[in-house]
């Protein structure tokens, strides 16, 4: 276990440094928008829009699934940075600097969140399989840019991703499955 850690580490170490010195101003400056376009206040702001969508269609479960899984999925990873206590990668000359702590990424785990609930939402109303796959594709494509966003700007590190995309999807399905358990009519 322990060296199965030590090679984590390693491997976050060796992309980082790699992912700093390979830097180009116009990626720099389009992954600084992608990262901005996925803070908290931003993908909070668009489930609440999301929400009301839903509720004006009078789609009581997307609406439960969306307060469930964004807001609830966001506090939660939160509260895993505060117990977990990662520190950030640290740079000579770092493209952005925070000073909270690393593990999972907030804004990783906010498109999941997001994206993870949009997905389902759309590939439930998809007829076809081709496009419940692009759906699919599509969602994967964005949390995976977001992602790299934050490892690139040296934000995170590789694991700190890959785990706040595991445990939102977790979050995600449990809030599908959760909400539907609320929806489900009562035997009399």
């Amino acid at each position: 276990m322990v060296f199965a850690m030590d090679s984590l580490v390693g491997l976050d170490v060796q992309i980082a440094t790699w992912l700093q010195g390979s830097g180009t101003p116009g990626l720099t400056a389009f992954l600084l928008v992608v990262s901005l376009l996925h803070t908290h206040p931003v993908v909070l702001g668009i489930a609440l829009a999301l929400a009301f969508v839903f509720h004006g269609r009078g789609e009581a479960y997307w609406v439960r699934v969306t307060v469930l899984a964004i807001p609830c999925g966001l506090a939660l990873n939160a509260l895993l940075k505060e117990v977990v206590r990662r520190p950030r990668p640290v740079y000579e000359f770092p493209l952005v600097t925070l000073d909270t702590f690393s593990f999972p990424s907030g804004h990783t785990a906010a498109a999941t969140l997001l994206y993870g609930v949009l997905g389902a939402y759309l590939v439930q109303r998809a007829r076809r399989r081709g496009a419940r796959a692009a759906i699919a594709a599509g969602a994967a494509a964005l949390i995976a840019l977001v992602g790299f966003s934050r490892m690139y700007l040296g934000a995170h590190y590789l694991t700190d991703v890959v785990a706040a995309a595991a445990l939102s999807l977790l979050w995600v399905a449990a809030c599908l499955w959760f909400a539907r358990g609320l929806h489900a009519p009562r035997p009399h």
